[in-house]
């Protein structure tokens, strides 16, 4: 368990340390108590202290470490219990609280309680740093009728709601908007809904969330009315009026003058209805004027309406850094709340300003949008892909972005790598040096990484080479997950960039998009201290991909509340099935166990150095022993390396051979071992009438089945890509095994670090299960698990690996480790100073431990019988014979082939001339003297003739009572007498028809010398056939060798030793059997007709190669 804390030595105002606790494990809880951890850090920071507190409480001693309150990221005192007083003054509590939502030191907050506050640049309640307020500003009373706010005389003003407080009051609500300078104030509650929250026990705290999408920005479209049309004067119809004049004045002439009135009526009533009409229109264009203005005053109310609704939305949807900051202090419904999946918006609050509002204002066809002033900026970061800040307030606005994404997303869906190391420890947050972060982010994103990740870096540290890839990433392709914010001006490329100025306007400017002007929201490094205080100990209880950064295989196979025991394993071992159950390590939620025969057969592992590979290769085989007891499953090591991936698994009762040199002869040799064992599988699956071993097993425990029992074989090889360099025709061959294999029961585990080019289209025809750890490049993930993704991992996380089975998805494990996790048995305490060094210290504490899991293995396999090795062990160096071998054994001969290595008595009637070609030392006498001894062992009439060195190992035969003389093999005259001999008796037998004697006693012997066997030894040939060449030059040799080819019929055995020469020559020709020792050099090898791949590398004293390719000692 690894805990920060923020530890202060004594008072408040003492400078906090950032202190890192590791404890062991197995911890007892007892050394978790909070006095015990405080004591340790007093001595650790040379202060007096036995107790802590956080706040103003007083931890109680049973309060432990890693239990809250005492999580992660937490800020303590170390006191003296003695001398703590619990603060004197009373705790108040507020409703509400004046929160600064925006300026240049945005994110603080002062809770309302009854009484006086002030506000201003120094020396007040809320000390805001901004160099535009007066050192007092204002003064806010609250009050049980009220809050009243006063201006103190400032010299710039203060705007409530709008309307500026010069040297007066003003009064307060929730809500209210209070601006103050550059700075913005918001009053409003200071209580969230809390957040359900679990205690996890290692210092963190596992949070249920409710994630939704982000809030599409409301849109309102108003129409406004058009404006009436003003009526058209209408025209006196003149000639209509006047027509009747005429007519009226004939009638007038001739009926009478009353006529007349008639004629005047017509034009009254035309002008009386002209004029009616025009009043008319008038009063209603009048009325239509009337209406539409209030239809535009309705609109325009509206209009405002929706502006302040959606001013309200921004505020309320993006948070300020004060409400971002009460957020993240008290987790409550909106922490996390929100999604960011592929594709999704990234938006964040970068200000207050004017802005384009989404309130569509429709007049005469043609529409705006109205501005909104004084309102939320916001930038949708994965819309525009890049941005640059700069100027004095970057590195707080920065801040400031990242402070909303870790507080309003989840760490699985955002990851954010920076070089601002004051945000260490947040769950979201990754830092280091730019040019690492930088490289880290170039890469494809690893599995169990969240899909939208923020690169947040400066680039003052980054050379041109850096700068130039910092430019291709601020220009991403349409869809990348990425997102690149810098903080330096060198950057050109970014789509926007936001010139940021602590005091006036800053400037934000978009590509494509026309500039605009706002109040930057920056905050102070007192603010992430708080923020990353608030999220160091909290967990998503949905992060999937959380995988544990370490496993114990002994914790990965144990059940939960017990531990692992041999008795625990024993208890496995009966209740193992058919199959070959493996524990790799674990993924977020449980272990994970994979089972070769349905997974594999088969298994490919790729892994760079530093990965993890070897330590896999021990999960494995060390969990496949803790699965299945010794007579279910035997394991074969092969490491190309020298052994040292495997060191400590020896004892496993599994484990039938370790093989670490091997070289083209034990190539050939194990091969053909295997291939023995898959005849004798497949016979004994056709004796029983099944297919497959898992059929097998069921027929052999059947009653009475009288089947032997047959395990499963796991052959697990390390470094397969050198093998295959070296000795290509060893990794073909076991491919090839691997394919007929696949249900007798044979499983590979093949394992390399450069897996590209070396996997064969055979490979992965026969291969299923694979598994990838961190490696070099793209080729050799996509070699192992055809995907990229396991170039991506990081080179911290050792370990991680990703799994494919077939065409499954990938699954992200981490592997378990066989010798535990930390085997110290200390309380680690890291110091960071001021000054960037960090003091480590040690306090040890007594951890009871359970024995290691090889040890449980080895105890549980007690009384179990160990499995048959199908890897036929090298032949000895040496060998004497024991009681009960046979007399005439002379040599042990290997035979892969049939698993075995023989004792090979000599058979005289069967020996046909043999020679033994060797350099100096390596065991010529010794051989010539094995196969005399044999020689009479099996015939004791045989008659034996020696020429060798008469002091040398050849000279105790002297004593055999068939010897009939050792002579001395440089003696031309004796070497004479003894060819002399040989030709009188070889004629004497031609002329007596000799046939082949039957075993006699030595009696019989003495009455009959012609019918035993002769046998002639010469040892040194070179030394015997330089002797009679300078006599008489070549004639007694040749001699010699007709003796000896004459006389093979007639019961004439020879055995000669020698260098070279015996290969060449007149001797190679008579000679036709020939035995190589170790030669001088491989041109022996070639004359013995030989490969050099039929030849041992290491080859001892003794040890013969026969034209056959058979291997003796």
């Amino acid at each position: 368990m690894r805990i920060h804390l923020s530890v202060r030595a004594g008072s408040v105002s003492a400078h906090a340390r950032l202190i890192t606790l590791t404890t062991p494990p197995g911890c007892p809880s007892e050394e978790l108590g909070s006095d015990r951890i405080a004591a340790l850090l007093a001595r650790t920071l040379g202060v007096t202290g036995d107790a802590l507190v956080i706040g103003d409480q007083l931890l109680p001693e049973t309060a432990l470490l890693g239990a809250p309150p005492l999580l992660t990221g937490t800020s303590v005192r170390v006191v003296e219990r003695a001398g703590w007083s619990p603060p004197t003054r009373t705790v108040r509590t507020a409703t509400t609280e004046l929160a600064v939502t925006g300026g240049p030191d945005a994110g603080h907050s002062l809770p309302l309680t009854a009484g006086s506050h002030t506000v201003g640049r120094v020396g007040s309640s809320l000390t805001i740093a901004d160099p535009t307020l007066s050192r007092s500003q204002a003064r806010l009373d609250v009050t049980p009728t009220g809050m009243v706010l006063t201006d103190l005389g400032s010299e710039n003003g203060t705007v409530v709601d709008g309307f500026r407080v010069q040297r007066g009051q003003a009064e307060l609500a929730v809500g209210s908007v209070i601006t103050m300078g550059q700075t913005t104030l918001t009053v409003q509650p200071s209580r969230i809904p809390p957040l359900a929250t679990r205690p996890s026990g290692d210092g963190t705290l596992t949070a249920s969330r409710t994630a939704v999408p982000v809030p599409e920005s409301p849109t309102t479209t108003i129409t406004v009315p058009t404006a009436p049309v003003q009526p058209a004067r209408r025209r006196v119809p003149w000639i209509a009026a006047l027509m009747p004049v005429p007519v009226a004045l004939l009638l007038a002439w001739f009926l009478g003058p009353h006529f007349l009135l008639l004629g005047l009526m017509s034009p009254l009533l035309i002008l009386g209805n002209v004029v009616s009409d025009r009043i008319g229109a008038r009063r209603t264009y009048a009325e239509d004027c009337r209406q539409h203005e209030l239809a535009i005053s309705r609109c325009e109310k509206q209009r405002e309406s929706a502006l302040s609704a959606e001013r309200h939305w921004r505020a309320v949807t993006f948070p300020d850094p004060a409400a971002i900051a009460r957020i993240a202090a008290t987790p409550g419904t909106v922490l996390w709340g929100r999604e960011a999946g592929p594709g999704s918006p990234l938006p964040v609050r970068i200000g207050t300003g004017e802005t384009a509002s989404g309130v569509a204002w429709n007049e005469a066809g043609s529409t705006t949008h109205p501005d909104l002033h004084d309102a939320p900026v916001i930038l949708d970061l994965a819309r525009i892909g890049s941005l640059n800040i700069v100027g004095d307030a970057a590195g707080g606005s920065a801040d400031n972005l990242i402070g909303q994404l870790v507080t309003l997303y989840s760490p699985t869906d955002v990851s954010i790598l920076t070089d601002r190391s004051q945000w260490a420890g947040t769950p979201h947050v990754r830092t280091g040096p730019a040019p690492r972060l930088l490289r880290e982010a170039f890469s494809p994103a690893s599995p169990g990484v969240p899909a939208r990740r923020v690169l947040i870096i400066s680039a003052a540290g980054l050379d041109s080479d850096d700068l130039t890839t910092l430019s291709a990433l601020s220009r991403p392709e349409k869809g990348s997950s990425l997102v690149v914010v810098a903080t330096d001006d060198r950057l050109t490329a970014a789509r926007a960039l936001l010139d940021t100025v602590r005091v006036g306007e800053s400037r934000l400017l978009i590509e494509g998009a026309d500039q605009s002007a706002l109040r930057i929201d920056a905050v102070s490094p007192r603010w992430v201290e708080r923020l990353t205080r608030s999220l160091a100990p909290l967990r998503d209880a949905e992060a999937g991909s959380a995988l544990p950064p370490a496993v114990a295989l002994t914790a990965a196979l144990q059940e939960p509340g017990s531990p692992l025991t041999s008795a625990a394993i024993a208890q496995r071992w009966a209740a193992a099935g058919d199959g070959a159950w493996v524990t790799p390590g674990a993924d977020a939620e449980s272990p994970v166990r994979l089972d070769l025969a349905t997974a594999g057969p088969h298994t490919l592992i790729g892994g760079t150095t530093g990965s993890g590979k070897s330590e896999l290769l021990r999960t494995i085989v060390a969990s496949l022993a803790a699965e299945h007891p010794p007579e279910d499953v035997a394991i074969v090591l092969i490491d190309y390396k020298g052994g040292s991936a495997f060191a400590g698994l020896e004892q496993l009762p599994h484990i039938v051979g370790l093989v670490t040199d091997l070289d083209p002869g034990l190539t050939g040799r194990a091969l053909r071992s295997l291939r023995a064992e898959i005849r004798r599988r497949e016979e004994l699956l056709a004796r029983a009438g099944v297919s497959d071993i898992a059929g097998y097993r069921r027929r052999s425990r059947a009653h009475h089945s009288g089947l032997p029992h047959l395990h499963r074989l796991v052959i697990v090889v390390d470094e397969f890509r050198a093998l295959a360099d070296e000795l290509p025709d060893f990794v073909s061959g076991l491919v090839h095994l691997a394919a007929v294999g696949r249900s007798l029961g044979l499983h590979l585990v093949l394992a390399t670090q450069r897996p590209a080019g070396v996997v064969t289209a055979d490979m992965r025809a026969n291969i299923n299960l694979r598994i990838a750890l961190r490696v070099r490049d793209r080729s050799d993930s996509l070699d192992v698990i055809d995907a990229d993704d396991a170039a991506a991992i990081p080179r911290d996380l050792p370990g991680r690996a990703l799994v494919r089975c077939g065409s499954d998805d990938l699954l992200a494990v981490q592997v378990a480790t066989v010798s535990g996790l930390d085997p110290s048995s200390a309380i680690t305490v890291d110091v960071c100073w001021s000054d960037g060094t960090v003091t480590t210290r040690e306090h040890p504490v007594e951890i009871t431990r359970d024995r290691d899991l090889v040890t449980l293995i080895a105890a549980a396999a007690r009384g179990h019988k160990p499995p048959d090795s199908p890897w036929l062990a090298p032949l000895p160096t040496s060998r004497v014979l024991a009681d009960g071998d046979p007399a005439a054994t002379w040599c042990v001969e290997d035979d892969p082939d049939a698993q075995r290595q023989n004792l090979l008595p000599l058979s005289l009637p069967d020996l046909p001339l043999t020679a033994v070609c060797g350099s100096v030392g390596s065991g010529r006498s010794t051989t010539a003297l094995s196969m005399s001894l044999a020689a009479v062992a099996a015939a004791p009439d045989t008659h034996l003739y020696v020429l060798a060195d008469p002091t040398g190992t050849l000279a105790t035969l002297t004593q055999l009572p068939q010897t009939g003389a050792v002579l001395d093999r440089a003696d031309p005259t004796t070497i004479g007498f003894l060819v002399d001999r040989l030709s009188a008796e070889v004629r004497r037998r031609q002329h007596s028809a000799w046939q082949q004697p039957a075993r006699r006693t030595m009696a019989d012997v003495a009455e009959n010398v012609c019918a035993a066997y002769l046998f002639v030894v010469i040892d040194g040939w070179d030394v015997v056939a330089e002797a009679c060449d300078e006599l008489d030059h070549g004639a007694l040799t040749d001699r010699l060798l007709a003796v000896l080819r004459e006389g093979f019929s007639v019961g004439v055995r020879a055995l000669v030793t020698g260098d070279r020469s015996v290969l060449t020559g007149r001797l190679s020709r008579t000679f036709p059997n020939r035995l190589l020792l170790r030669p001088a050099d491989d041109t022996d090898i070639l004359l013995c007709g030989l490969n050099r791949r039929d030849v041992p590398s290491h080859w001892p004293p003794g040890r013969l190669v026969g034209i056959d390719g058979i291997q003796r000692q």
